[in-house]
């Protein structure tokens, strides 16, 4: 049997879990009234899935209700992109080119010869892509046989740099810790004053 000490203590319990119970019953209420008045003015200037304003480039597009028409066909499809050239094969020369090519077929020509629809000479390793027009030259090679090859031991072919020049630079290497005059600069730099 329990004590009187006991139940007052089960009953201050009782009391505090109903206050607790009772608060929070409250808050929940005061937060549902104040959730529903936030609801409220949602719904009174809210605008639900509108779409105001879409651009491409710059220019506005039609928008009606919740949707947008676009107008790209004036923008190539990846598809159309990929197509556009098609690598068929090499040639021995232009004369040898196909003459039932499709546009966008591109071959590779082995020797030089003839000149496309703009007039650029035709040389071995180029290729070329047939346009609505012609023969286009999308370029090949390059000779780089003129020009100066790096063999390890020298970087330019002739020497440009002159015995006077050489003479001068020698001139600066035995001055380094001597205090220079006036007329020490002016030879040195006599060329360039």
């Amino acid at each position: 049997m329990a004590t009187t000490a006991e139940t007052k203590q089960f009953i201050r319990k009782v009391r505090i879990e109903q206050d607790r119970r009772n608060a929070l019953k409250f808050e929940t209420i005061a937060n549902l009234a104040d959730f529903k008045t936030k609801l409220n003015g949602i719904e009174a200037g809210a605008q639900v899935n509108v779409i105001e304003n879409i651009s491409i480039d710059g220019t506005n597009q039609t928008v009606t209700e919740k949707g947008v028409a676009l107008n790209l066909s004036a923008y190539a499809k990846k598809s159309d992109v990929a197509a556009s050239v098609r690598v068929k094969g090499t040639v021995a020369n232009f004369a040898a080119l196909p003459a039932n090519a499709e546009v966008g077929d591109m071959y590779h020509i082995t020797a030089a010869g003839g000149t496309d629809e703009n007039g650029v000479a035709i040389k071995a390793g180029d290729n070329v892509v047939k346009t609505a027009t012609g023969w286009d030259n999308f370029g090949g090679t390059t000779d780089l046989s003129n020009y100066v090859q790096k063999d390890g031991t020298k970087v330019l072919s002739t020497n440009d740099f002159t015995d006077a020049y050489k003479q001068k630079i020698d001139d600066l290497e035995t001055a380094v810790n001597t205090d220079f005059t006036d007329a020490d600069l002016t030879y040195i730099f006599a060329d360039e004053v």
